[in-house]
């Protein structure tokens, strides 16, 4: 595995993140050999034994489950659980299914996403739809559907094929080159995440396998992680709250003059699952205590009471015009 250190300025889903290091090693697949034979090629060198009725039946081989990580204690739990568990909540469960909507300080738009994702599957589902920020949109309007979104698409990875719908224009986009699987994520060792390099501070991202649109602002919050929460003097967990069923933190801080300014937040709070770190509501305030930017979840389900992931419905591609995708892969 190679390893590179970049200086980078990027634009991502929280703003504008500059003058700082980032980790290139997230985005190699780790491949392992398997020399094992299948049970057709085994059959294939291998006679069959002849039966009786005296036989037992062979045993079947469960399929292998996914391991999670469990978390701290809530009562127990120190800043550096709750910090390090937002920037490994992957590890912390398989199957989710929910709602957010997102308004950024810096954006004209709201962000709706409704979705559905299983890890280990590479299965996932979700929809976007773009709100103009006006007089007469608010949360509460998207949320009860009386307010008609400027941009719509629905995206549907089964593991093999990664497809996104866009209803307004009829059109779709085969975007399987965007899929990540669990095995494509290396994961980095906690000590590792954050750094200092020629005075510059370093953070170590690990790449998104949700499959999901916009998923690292609440399901894989690293970047709220790294900015908001890294320099532990300047926040608080105020309470262990229940919130949407779920157990969760409540903390409330101050940013730092070089983040703050780039998201345009002077305070904020966090509430965080406590037992996946996935961050449940973001609220961000200004200088003058005005909320200015936000990311608000509802009906988040975990593991088996999440809702199954949607396929593609059969024969709306034959429906739709493929367009070609407006990017070249750089490998």
């Amino acid at each position: 595995m190679k390893i590179k250190l970049i200086p980078v300025t990027i634009m991502t889903a929280l703003g504008v993140c500059s003058a700082f290091w980032i980790i290139n090693s997230v985005n190699k697949i780790i491949e392992k050999e398997d020399n094992s034979l299948s049970a057709e090629s085994l059959m294939d060198i291998v006679p069959a034994a002849e039966t009786t009725p005296l036989e037992t039946e062979p045993e079947i081989a469960e399929a292998e489950v996914r391991v999670l990580k469990k978390a701290a204690e809530p009562e127990k739990a120190t800043k550096d659980d709750i910090f390090y568990m937002m920037l490994n909540s992957i590890d912390y469960y398989d199957k989710v299914s929910g709602r957010f909507v997102h308004k950024s300080a810096r954006s004209e738009y709201y962000d709706e996403v409704i979705f559905q994702t299983c890890l280990s599957e590479t299965n996932a589902f979700s929809v976007y739809r773009g709100y103009y920020a006006d007089e007469d949109t608010d949360e509460e309007k998207i949320s009860v559907g009386t307010v008609e979104s400027e941009q719509e698409n629905a995206q549907y990875c089964d593991g093999n094929s990664f497809i996104s719908v866009f209803p307004k224009s009829k059109t779709w986009e085969n975007i399987s080159a965007e899929i990540v699987p669990l095995t494509k994520v290396i994961h980095v060792a906690d000590q590792n995440r954050t750094f200092i390099k020629d005075g510059i501070q370093g953070y170590s991202c690990e790449i998104n396998p949700n499959n999901v649109i916009l998923s690292s602002l609440c399901l894989f919050p690293q970047e709220y992680a790294f900015g908001y929460l890294l320099d532990q003097s300047l926040w608080e967990i105020s309470e262990i709250t229940d919130y949407q069923g779920r157990t969760s933190y409540v903390i409330n801080g101050n940013t730092t003059p070089e983040y703050g300014a780039q998201m345009k937040v002077a305070t904020f709070e966090f509430i965080v699952d406590a037992n996946t770190g996935v961050l449940m509501r973001y609220d961000g305030y200004n200088e003058n205590g005005e909320l200015c930017d936000f990311m608000h979840t509802d009906n988040i389900k975990f593991e088996e009471e999440s809702e199954p992931v949607e396929v593609l419905p059969d024969g709306i591609l034959d429906e739709y015009t493929e367009q070609k995708p407006n990017y070249y892969l750089v490998e």
